[in-house]
């Protein structure tokens, strides 16, 4: 888990350094909580780390991504 927070830490001064408003969406298992924290940011863009979704339940990756595709929000990473 620790791993995955220096890595939040060093994308977030990255984009901070070049002058970006960022913040960190955890979502774990619970899309109406992306769905809700998409909405009240708004985001340009999101800068997808999900590596797993719902305990690496079959189709949770595509599932959060098919979510950003539905919002119309562009995202790093890979498509459903």
């Amino acid at each position: 888990r620790r791993g995955v927070d220096v890595v939040f830490e060093q994308v977030t001064q990255a984009l901070k350094s070049k002058g970006h408003d960022c913040s960190v969406l955890g979502v774990h298992a619970d899309l109406q909580k992306m769905v809700s924290g998409l909405r009240r940011r708004s985001p340009d863009l999101v800068f997808n780390l999900l590596e797993d979704f719902a305990g690496g339940m079959q189709g949770g990756l595509i599932a959060a991504t098919a979510v950003l595709d539905l919002l119309r929000i562009p995202y790093t990473g890979g498509s459903p």
